[in-house]
């Protein structure tokens, strides 16, 4: 069923997103294009509507969103929650990949931390 499928998808979504789902609070700096919270070790960008890579020939290209971090601090240590890739981070802006084939889930997170 249904309700089954969306159950499972959303504890897939808490188990890979663990780390900060339980214990952040708003940040005090804003994000273009994500939401940032934080907890007492790490910040965390949340990146709504993410899509999944799809082959080329069947299917549209896929939107690559672009994050930038508002602060005059340095943002550094940037990863994917979902599989620890490291993210290349130029003057508090990085872009978000869309998910590996197969793997879906609406909203990717970014660890980070400021220095």
């Amino acid at each position: 069923p249904v309700e089954k499928e969306t159950l499972l998808a959303i504890g897939n979504w808490i188990k890979t997103n663990k780390n900060f789902v339980y214990d952040v609070t708003p940040a005090e700096i804003t994000a273009d294009n994500a939401t940032i919270v934080k907890n007492d070790q790490h910040y965390y960008a949340i990146i709504r509507d993410v899509a999944m890579q799809a082959n080329a020939n069947v299917a549209m290209n896929v939107e690559v969103k672009k994050v930038i971090i508002n602060t005059t601090k340095k943002v550094k240590n940037a990863k994917y929650l979902d599989n620890n890739r490291k993210i290349k981070v130029k003057n508090n802006q990085f872009e978000i990949a869309p998910f590996d084939y197969g793997i879906s889930m609406y909203a990717r997170v970014v660890q980070f931390d400021l220095d």
